[in-house]
């Protein structure tokens, strides 16, 4: 079996990054049944708003999730 190059390894490493935070699990995981509002979020989650904000910013950046 070849060794995988770094160059292909760094994206996956990268994606388990993003996914190693709780709270941003528990807000994809609260997306999962469909899209929602940052105060519905908050509800399903019981995050506070800027934690909210914040991992949806992240999770936007990375191309995770995206507005609708």
């Amino acid at each position: 079996m070849p060794k995988p190059s770094l160059q292909a390894l760094t994206p996956v490493a990268e994606f388990f990054k993003v996914l190693s935070e709780v709270s941003r699990l528990q807000v994809l995981c609260s997306l999962k049944s469909g899209a929602k509002n940052v105060t519905e979020i908050i509800a399903v989650t019981g995050l506070g708003q800027a934690n909210v904000s914040k991992q949806l910013k992240m999770l936007t950046q990375v191309g995770m999730v995206f507005a609708v």
